[in-house]
């Protein structure tokens, strides 16, 4: 945990944080907490500044890939892809034969209106 330090404002030798109740008096020290100590030497740095420990930095949050879509191996395998997926293996044109039967299958399957709308438009494409 850092200690800051209270400098003093040159107006003031007192600070109070509205709602808090606390004042901080001149010279004063204390220990808080990083989220705390970032706040008041970034907000007042004339006034305030870390005598001992340091303020860390927030960890970096580390990129996650995305999963590769998974590929349909037969006509109807498609509608067990995420609606994104199916968009792209439509898209493709792979499956611009095979429309109609699983435009059928999607209605009395899942019906997920994403996909069901998904299809409807590769068969205005198509023809």
């Amino acid at each position: 945990m850092p200690r800051v330090k209270f400098k003093g404002f040159s107006h003031l030798d007192r600070y109070a944080r509205v709602g808090v109740g606390e004042a901080w008096i001149k010279d004063e020290v204390r220990s808080v907490s990083d989220s705390e100590a970032n706040q008041l030497t970034r907000k007042y740095p004339e006034a305030f500044s870390v005598v001992s420990g340091s303020v860390s930095t927030p960890p970096r949050t580390a990129a996650v890939e995305s999963p590769a879509p998974r590929a349909a191996s037969g006509p109807l395998d498609a509608l067990d892809l995420s609606v994104s997926d199916l968009k792209a293996a439509l898209a493709a044109g792979g499956l611009d034969a095979s429309l109609d039967e699983l435009l059928a299958a999607e209605e009395n399957g899942k019906t997920r209106q994403g996909a069901i709308r998904a299809i409807k438009a590769r068969l205005e494409v198509v023809g």
